[in-house]
């Protein structure tokens, strides 16, 4: 798939009638990244977003202890990086690695709010970083749990509505999905296996459903 059709559906140019003119006038520009290679780490300067053309990326935060916590992990057309370019915050507070070969597109959002004569673009972006706090309202909610078996339900259950189905897919294995919940890794192995005994999900490697 080319690289405007990929864009054609990333809601940033939604309604957006010529896209590479687009892309021209606030000074997009295109870096290609291996499997395991950072594209973004803590402390980068946070003056861009990234709109991820092919591949997968992993947005990864560590503590002060040396804990990793995996944020979320996107594909195209997904977008990260824009809430901390807009919110004018100096560093990137999270790194970002590729799970696999990635091309990403980088735009600076102050070229964009520039742009003044592309209100649509503006109107794009601004629709985008709500929904970007809806997702991230989601995540505050699993975190928010106190026992393993809660965030792991919650979680559970938040994909089963984003795809409209009591069987769905999900993009970690194991070890992810224990850095996504932070959580105990052995912990969460007897809960799910608990959680399957008793009837209420049942899994296969990453396709899981809920039965009740």
């Amino acid at each position: 798939m080319s690289d405007v059709a990929v864009l054609k559906q990333c809601y940033i140019f939604h309604d957006i009638a010529n896209i590479e003119k687009t892309l021209h006038e606030v000074h997009a520009f295109k870096k290609h990244y291996e499997k395991g290679e950072t594209i973004v780490m803590e402390g980068d300067d946070a003056n861009k977003m990234g709109i991820i053309l092919q591949g997968r990326v992993r947005i990864i935060r560590n503590d002060i202890y040396g804990n990793r916590t995996i944020v979320d992990q996107m594909g195209p057309p997904q977008i990260f990086g824009e809430t901390f370019a807009c919110a004018n915050i100096r560093a990137y507070p999270v790194s970002v690695e590729a799970v696999s070969e990635v091309d990403i597109m980088f735009i600076q959002p102050k070229e964009i709010l520039a742009n003044q004569t592309d209100t649509q673009l503006i109107s794009n972006l601004l629709n985008s970083l709500a929904s970007k706090n809806l997702v991230l309202n989601n995540k505050l909610t699993i975190m928010s749990k106190r026992s393993t078996k809660e965030k792991l339900m919650t979680y559970l259950h938040s994909r089963a509505n984003y795809h409209h189905s009591n069987q769905f897919d999900i993009p970690f294995n194991r070890q992810q999905l224990a850095d996504f919940l932070s959580v105990d890794r052995s912990a969460m192995t007897v809960e799910l296996s608990k959680l399957k005994r008793e009837g209420v999900i049942d899994f296969s490697r990453n396709t899981f459903f809920i039965c009740r």
